[in-house]
């Protein structure tokens, strides 16, 4: 077998018409922003993101941009992201999707 004629096992995503390879050591997610993740600005640069992640594509609609640091977020943009490990990718959850805050009386 040739390695032009291997099958290609990929892994599609939900929102963006994307497709990476198995092999590939990344991880990738797709996060909708909130607007409570918008509170320190709303330009890509404000969002708090760990250092080994990465914003490779924004969904506004039915448009899609590569984001550049001073893109202006807005509620409801759905995001692609690259990230090194699981947790990079819970924490940019965390800080595009934050848990609503209950209040005790």
């Amino acid at each position: 077998m040739k390695l032009a004629d291997k099958p290609v096992d990929r892994k599609q995503l939900e929102h963006f018409d994307v497709e990476f390879s198995d092999e590939m050591r990344s991880l990738t997610a797709e996060l909708e922003v909130h607007a409570e993740a918008l509170k320190n600005g709303r330009r890509l640069v404000d969002i708090e993101l760990p250092e080994s992640t990465l914003v490779v594509m924004v969904r506004r609609g039915d448009n899609y941009f590569v984001p550049k640091g001073q893109t202006q977020l807005l509620e409801g943009d759905k995001l692609l992201i690259l990230a090194d490990t699981e947790a990079a990718i819970k924490e940019t959850q965390q800080n595009l999707c934050p848990p609503k805050k209950t209040h005790q009386k």
